[in-house]
């Protein structure tokens, strides 16, 4: 078994050796000619460049090299890492669900909120809006710079408005999107989206320009097969 393991190790390094030689071949016979013929002055491969340098500089590319390593493992590793925290706890949106009033009189109807005054809150921020500034609150009202932290830089309000963040909850969050209505002082924000019977919710937050000051907000989420 020893005897074996010994041949395979010196076979494969011979192998390494010969991949190498002809690398340096091609290199020196081939690809560095054709660039001076054509006036580029070829420059050095990089197995001369790490020839050229010292041992600690050989070190900390090498450490440098095993943390890229380690970093992109974790990273392969984590892949669903963004659906893991949705189905945590602090993202179960169950508690923040509240269906808006209906109500049959034409004069107290909801009005929709033109789409642009309405922005979802970007996915690296979620998690500073669900459980820091909506744990406690439906909505609260902000800044401009802090809206466009939330949203973007593509984010725009009109002067004579002022940006809100508010709660929101979605079910089939693959399909459809969010509508904002107002009626007078109240807003209500709802999550339409094709899909099978609801069975769980999921927090969301919503910047929502304003040309009041809000009084009360409702957030629901509807799905339709």
């Amino acid at each position: 078994m020893e005897s074996s393991r010994e041949n395979l190790m010196i076979l494969t390094a011979n192998q390494i050796s010969r991949w190498g030689r002809f690398v340096r071949g091609f290199w020196f016979n081939v690809s560095a000619p054709r660039l001076t013929r054509i006036g580029i002055k070829p420059p050095l491969p990089m197995w001369m460049l790490y020839e050229r340098i010292g041992l600690v500089t050989r070190l900390r590319i090498a450490i440098s090299c095993f943390f890229l390593l380690m970093g992109g493992i974790h990273t392969f590793a984590s892949g669903n890492s963004y659906a893991e925290q949705m189905a945590s706890p602090l993202f179960d949106g169950r508690q923040w669900v509240r269906s808006g009033p209906t109500t049959t009189n034409r004069e107290s109807r909801w009005i929709a909120l033109s789409e642009h005054d309405v922005y979802e809150v970007v996915p690296s921020r979620l998690i500073t809006a669900v459980v820091r500034d909506l744990a406690r609150k439906r909505f609260i009202p902000l800044t401009r710079d802090a809206a466009e932290y939330y949203t973007g830089h593509y984010y725009r309000c009109d002067s004579a408005k002022n940006p809100y963040l508010f709660r929101a909850v979605y079910a089939q969050g693959a399909t459809g999107g969010y509508s904002v209505f107002t009626r007078a002082d109240v807003v209500l924000v709802s999550h339409s989206g094709l899909g099978p019977d609801i069975t769980a919710y999921h927090k969301s937050a919503l910047v929502v320009n304003l040309s009041f000051s809000p009084k009360d907000a409702y957030a629901e989420a509807l799905a339709a097969q």
